[in-house]
């Protein structure tokens, strides 16, 4: 006969994982996807100026800056959160800091070309050490932690949703570092929008795909300490001192 509250603590994790699927979808991903469409607005704004001003930075520096700021005062008039407006606003400013200081318009990109070499490494390093990076950071959040490297299902799921994102992120630097160095601004910057936002779709729904046919680790701990019967029996021992 199956134990009830051994039964429950199982199912707990599969629960959380549930919990998790339902917020992403509901908030974290549209948060998510919102960021990344009002920092391809800002890229817009810069190439899109950039490209009808005669090639001038400032005015397309200035083009970038503003749309930034719009989008951050509609955030708040919305009353919406505003942790991906302002993390928006910090990348766009930088990348014109570096810009302006350098009087090269193609260092408006160089920050976010940085940041997709980080991640490219990132992940091809944890594959190749056998920690998958998918799985070391969605793991705490599922509730499973770590124990999904003792489970070969779901440590291969990890393992492929990893390579996919090393490959959203390899390709990124494949295109844009080239164009960066050659210093074709408008062209990097259409490579920049075009590979922003619609790649991380269809990477975040492969990996919803690939993770959704696994069933979570469940971690040890979480069943021994819950099944324990022995305390029933108790009360007769008490009874056998008494006589």
């Amino acid at each position: 006969m199956t134990d009830p509250v051994a039964g429950s603590a199982e199912s707990a994790p599969v629960d959380r994982v549930a919990a998790f699927v339902e917020e992403y979808d509901l908030k974290a991903a549209v948060g998510g996807f919102r960021g990344l469409i009002d920092s391809g607005l800002a890229s817009t704004a810069f190439v899109a100026v950039y490209a009808l001003a005669g090639h001038r930075l400032v005015p397309s520096l200035w083009a970038a800056l503003a749309v930034t700021v719009v989008l951050v005062v509609l955030r708040i008039v919305r009353k919406e959160p505003l942790r991906q407006a302002l993390s928006g606003v910090l990348a766009v400013g930088l990348s014109a800091l570096i810009a302006l200081a350098t009087g090269r318009a193609a260092n408006f990109f160089v920050v976010g070309i940085v940041v997709q070499i980080v991640y490219a490494m990132a992940y091809l390093v944890s594959l190749v050490a056998g920690w998958p990076l998918m799985g070391v950071i969605v793991g705490p959040l599922t509730g499973e932690g770590m124990a999904w490297r003792g489970d070969p299902a779901r440590r291969r799921a990890y393992w492929w949703c990893s390579w996919i994102w090393f490959a959203v992120f390899g390709v990124r630097t494949a295109v844009q570092l080239p164009l960066y160095l050659s210093n074709k601004v408008v062209t990097l910057g259409v490579a920049k929008i075009a590979m922003g936002w619609p790649l991380f779709a269809l990477a975040g729904l492969a990996s919803w795909l690939i993770l959704r046919r696994v069933p979570p680790a469940i971690p040890v701990t979480g069943s021994v300490e819950v099944d324990q019967p022995a305390e029933v029996d108790q009360p007769a021992e008490l009874r056998t001192d008494a006589d």
